[in-house]
């Protein structure tokens, strides 16, 4: 099966994760997710951060809904999934509104390793031993 709606979110997570059940009885997790992209500013030389953006995380099927649930604020995880969006109607005072919301249902999740800056900003040569750190492995060198 081809997916086309396709997200990979790596962020920290703005409080625990949160355990519901729906009208069926039938048990799903939110997790609040927020991601901060940030850049290298070549006049500084400093890492400026933009905007945190915070993102409704929904888990449903029973692998990824009993790992989710162990999560716990300040944690810092990867979520694949795929995008939902939902609208509502609500009435207040007499007056129906509409609400649009995005969420993603995740289809896996794992702890994320934040990535170090340094190594983003400027390659780092190879060790001396000729160990390649990634594989373990003998490189030719």
């Amino acid at each position: 099966m081809a997916r086309n709606n396709q997200v990979t979110l790596i962020g920290n997570l703005g409080q625990d994760a949160r355990v519901y059940e729906n009208t069926r009885g039938e048990p799903f997790v939110i997790l609040d997710i927020g991601t901060t992209d940030s850049y290298l500013d070549e006049k500084t030389n400093q890492w400026k951060k933009l905007e945190t953006v915070w993102h409704s995380i929904f888990a449903f099927s029973p692998t990824v809904r009993g790992y989710a649930a162990n999560f716990k604020k300040g944690d810092r995880v990867k979520i694949q999934g795929s995008i939902s969006y939902q609208k509502e109607k609500k009435t207040i005072a007499g007056e129906d509104h509409y609400f649009e919301s995005t969420s993603i249902i995740a289809r896996h999740i794992e702890p994320a390793m934040l990535p170090r800056k340094n190594l983003m900003a400027s390659p780092q040569p190879p060790q001396a031993n000729g160990t390649d750190t990634t594989s373990g492995q003998s490189v030719p060198f």
